[in-house]
This record gives C-alpha cells, sequence and structure tokens, in this order.
C-alpha cells in the first residue's frame, strides 16, 4: 500500500505545481528543501501587487525612486537567478509603466478589502486556502472579486478558460459569498507598452463540479500517488531550483 503523505491544506499555487511536476512539488511542500533562488517574475509578481495595495488602499501612488528602492530591498533579501538577457535595473521603470497602465485603463469600484485570506471546507481531506487580491462593492452592492494578473502578453479565450487558480477561486468565492460574487482577471502586460484588461468570468456550476472533482482526484495523488518528475515539454525545468544532479538530475524513483 503506497505511504500516506501529510497534506494540511490545498492550494492553487500547489495544485497547479503538482500537475506541472509531482517531483517538484514533493521537494518543495512535503520535503520543504530550502530553493537555492527564485525566479525575477514571482518577485517582480509580489512588488507589482504591493505597488497596487499602495496606490488603491492608501491612496498613495509611489514615484520611480520610490519603487526602485522596493526593487533594490526585495533583491537584498531573496537571491533572484535572472535570465542573461535581463536588466534587473529595468524592472521598477516596467513596474511604473505597467502600474500607471493599470490605473489608467480599468475601472475599480468602492474598495472593500486587499489581499483576503481564506480557508474554505469543500468536503475533501484538506480545506482550500489562499489569498483573494481585491474584494470591489458595485454601486448595486454585488460583490467583485478580482484576481491581480501579470504577464508578457493577453489571456486568450482558451488561456481563460483553463484557468486553474480562477477555477479554485471561483470555488472559494462561491463559499465565500454566494452564487452572485463574480470573479474577474486584472491582467497587465509586463511590455514597453504596457496594456490592462478586466476578464470577467462566467458562472458556470457545470465548470465548478468538474474543479471539485479534478481538485478530489490531485488531491487523491498528493496522499498516496507516485512522485515522478516531468521532463517532457516542462518549461518548468529551466528554472526550477532543484533541477541540480544532487536532486532532480540523479532523481531514481
Amino acid at each position: 500500500m503506497p505511504p500516506t503523505r501529510s497534506l494540511p491544506h490545498l492550494s492553487a499555487s500547489g495544485v497547479n505545481q503538482f500537475i506541472g511536476c509531482r517531483l517538484q512539488w514533493y521537494y518543495e511542500r512535503i520535503l520543504q528543501l530550502p530553493k537555492p533562488f527564485i525566479s525575477p517574475a514571482l518577485v517582480f509578481g509580489s512588488l507589482f501587487h504591493r505597488l497596487v495595495a499602495e496606490t488603491l488602499v492608501v491612496g498613495r501612488t509611489p514615484d520611480l525612486e520610490a519603487i526602485r528602492a522596493q526593487w533594490t530591498q526585495q533583491l537584498e533579501h531573496d537571491t533572484v537567478r535572472f535570465d542573461t538577457k535581463d536588466d534587473p535595473a529595468e524592472y521598477p521603470a516596467l513596474a511604473q509603466r505597467m502600474l500607471d497602465a493599470y490605473l489608467a485603463e480599468v475601472q475599480h469600484y468602492q474598495i472593500e478589502c486587499f489581499e483576503k485570506a481564506f480557508l474554505v471546507d469543500l468536503g475533501l481531506q484538506a480545506p482550500l486556502v489562499g489569498a483573494l487580491d481585491l474584494i470591489e462593492r458595485t454601486p448595486d452592492g454585488g460583490v467583485l472579486i478580482v484576481e491581480i494578473k501579470t504577464a508578457r502578453a493577453s489571456y486568450s479565450d482558451q488561456k481563460l478558460g483553463h484557468h486553474l487558480q480562477a477555477a479554485l477561486y471561483s470555488l472559494a468565492a462561491e463559499e465565500l459569498y454566494g452564487q452572485d460574487a463574480v470573479l474577474c482577471i486584472d491582467l497587465v502586460t509586463k511590455t514597453r507598452q504596457p496594456k490592462a484588461f478586466r476578464y470577467f468570468l462566467d458562472h458556470d456550476p457545470i465548470g465548478r463540479q468538474q474543479t471539485r472533482a479534478l481538485l478530489a482526484a490531485v488531491e487523491e495523488d498528493m496522499l498516496t500517488g507516485p512522485i515522478y518528475p516531468n521532463k517532457e515539454d516542462n518549461f518548468r525545468c529551466p528554472n526550477c531550483p532543484y533541477n541540480t544532479p544532487e536532486l532532480c538530475q540523479s532523481w531514481h524513483g
């Protein structure tokens, strides 16, 4: 009988990681091995979220010098591995252009909460945890739940239809606010001239049933399923902190 692993909770990032590469998930979330480095995209995404919070919640839009100071502080705290074609000094100006585009191109309603942590029971062995980026109240009193994303290009309909985090957060939103809550994704592109989009996601009862079934199957595999690397067309490998001779490259089951 396969061993049962301890699983205190489920999260969108953990489920995505498990589907993408079970071995990476196992190293990080079960063995909790330290990461020798983290990706620039993760650090930059955290920076952009802080800038949005400072602007929308605190009411203070940071200038370029303030953004540079935050970026420098974060690089001093985290070990970030940049690609050879990347210039870390260009990221603060990109963040400022993205913030300007977001404020100019996306209309916000009344801000009720930023980074609302949640824990919901979906009837599985472990609860689903996460944080809703932004909660807004519409003029008619409706709840709008916003996930803020950055990417190199806008999302296609196919990308939106297969966005696992949005699907999982839709389940959480229904548990927390009922079926009338509206979920959307605010996307800002990481381009020389950034663009901002607000995508409203459809309320899809059948899709939510499928997401619940997928989550139950993934949880079962997390608890007792086999662990192995996914090296077939896996975009994670080049930037994976565990892709080393001592870990992934010497894995043998």
